[in-house]
């Protein structure tokens, strides 16, 4: 018998899947689902520009260009660029929505696309490029990623192939704005995001409008106006945790030249000391993230600017528990193969017993201060788990951070049920839950008392605030303090001047 050709044989072609547009945008709709837009969408994409070692990056709200003669360039966009590299691979990673050597690389934080994949909150389709791709050495390289190209229906095949209709003139265009917005950078990458209108979202055959996500804001305004402003206030939390990002610009293009209106720069100082992982501190080091944030709003004549400070610890612990969690058959490992130089490659899950405390002033808020403590991985997790007021002038934020696993909507922290050691696990949501446990617990509560220390030092306050601060602290640690202060203590003294001082205490020692 031939395979494929007998009456009672196989069926003949193709033996894999059968391509289809709406089957790749349901996977993006389920990963989508849960996951707000707005801000978590930017700083996801802030995310991978660090890993890609951009040192600058600018947001900006665009009108439409209303001679382009194409849908998706007439329509009001956000166009996101960064300074970082650009490689023929991290183009094919984009065609893959992340599937690519990102996975692999150790130093890289982002897992799988997740940021890329989020900016279908706002659009159906987007635009990207740079200024160069570095190892092929194309210069302007400019690119469009339409996920409903291929749909099994004429009508609404017509209407979303037609974006792919792209000119030169339309290259010139796009080249102009972007060239406008980079100033004086020598390179550049982009992602345009033409903002989701009705116009773009045709009907299917039963009249059911067809968008992968329902934010309208192509329509509506409002729905970027309603994060916008709290945009660069969201993002001095995430500052001290990127290895590389030294300056985020959020800017608007207005009137008929579209001139770049600057809403807020956030800078951090030259001298300041941020995380270390992955790639420079090892285990049983402890590493210091300190340092200042410089935070202004709207120009430079008319405009207002704050310091914020932040302080804390970090460490990688290099216990027998990570490791026999990491060398078990359940330890996560997705099956996905990467060929690289004809090789296949399976990639396990990067996760490393990483762990950080640290402080920051979020924004100077008179006489409305509080206190916020919540999980971060990398970047904040969920909502924060605790709120207080705080009878001083700004608004800080305790972030505890680990190196956990996660939901893909970065909802929570799953710390399971178990204890402290923890037992044998059976499967791998098990392995995941113990983890997280494990590092909560030994490498992240701990570090506390310490980042307290930085903090103090850093921001110089006077001894009311800080008073403040360390009792507020006190009374939400409360029923944690014996892991807190497990190997230090934080005290809180009047110093010279009635300058706040402070001293840790090692578990153990004398404090006076």
């Amino acid at each position: 018998m031939t395979i494929g050709t007998s009456k009672q044989g196989f069926g003949s072609g193709n033996k894999g899947f059968t391509a289809d547009p709406l089957a790749f945008i349901g996977q993006v709709q389920a990963n989508l689902s849960g996951y707000k837009e707005g801000f978590p969408v930017i700083r996801e994409l802030v995310q991978n520009a660090d890993d890609g070692r951009a040192e600058r990056v600018l947001l900006a709200v665009a009108p439409g260009l209303p001679d382009a003669g194409h849908p998706l360039l007439e329509a009001p966009s956000l166009v996101l660029m960064n300074d970082g590299r650009f490689r023929d691979a991290d183009r094919e990673a984009i065609r893959r929505l992340g599937l690519g050597r990102k996975v692999l690389d150790e130093e890289a934080i982002g897992k799988f696309g997740l940021g890329l994949k989020s900016v279908f909150h706002f659009c159906e389709a987007f635009f990207f490029g740079a200024s160069s791709v570095e190892d092929t050495g194309e210069q302007d390289y400019l690119d469009l990623l339409n996920p409903w190209t291929g749909m099994h229906h004429a009508r609404l095949s017509a209407h979303y192939d037609a974006w792919n209709s792209l000119a030169e003139h339309h290259g010139e265009l796009m080249l102009e704005r972007l060239q406008k917005l980079a100033g004086d950078w020598q390179r550049w990458f982009f992602v345009w995001l033409p903002l989701r209108s009705q116009g773009h979202c045709p009907k299917d055959p039963k009249g059911n409008a067809m968008h992968i996500a329902s934010v309208f804001a192509g329509d509506d305004e409002s729905e970027i106006q309603r994060w916008w402003d709290e945009l660069g206030t969201e993002l001095s939390v995430v500052f001290p945790l990127l290895r590389h990002l030294r300056e985020f610009r959020q800017v608007r293009l207005e009137g008929s030249a579209s001139t770049p209106f600057e809403v807020a720069r956030l800078e951090l100082d030259p001298a300041a000391r941020r995380s270390g992982f992955p790639g420079i501190l090892k285990p049983r080091q402890m590493g210091v993230l300190q340092g200042t944030l410089h935070v202004s709003r709207g120009s430079a004549q008319n405009g207002n600017s704050a310091r914020l400070p932040f302080g804390g610890c970090e460490q990688v612990l290099d216990h027998q528990e990570f490791r026999t969690l990491k060398d078990s058959p359940h330890w996560p490992q997705p099956a996905i193969m990467l060929m690289e130089d004809d090789d296949s490659v399976q990639s396990p899950d990067k996760n490393q017993p990483h762990g950080g405390a640290y402080l920051t002033v979020r924004q100077e808020a008179p006489g409305a201060g509080e206190l916020r403590l919540r999980h971060t991985s990398f970047l904040p997790v969920g909502e924060p788990f605790a709120t207080v007021p705080l009878a001083i002038d700004s608004q800080v934020d305790l972030l505890l951070h680990g190196y956990y696993f996660l939901p893909p909507d970065r909802s929570q922290v799953d710390f399971g049920q178990g204890g402290i050691p923890p037992q044998p696990v059976s499967n791998a949501e098990a392995l995941k839950t113990t983890w997280n446990r494990l590092l909560w617990h030994e490498g992240v509560l701990p570090l506390i008392p310490q980042a307290v220390a930085r903090f103090a030092q850093e921001s110089a306050w006077p001894h009311a605030p800080l008073s403040e601060l360390t009792g507020a602290l006190r009374r939400q640690l409360d029923s944690r303090l014996a892991q807190v202060c497990r190997d230090h203590a934080w005290e809180c003294r009047l110093g010279q001047g009635g300058n706040g001082d402070g001293a840790v205490v090692s578990a153990g020692q004398d404090p006076t």
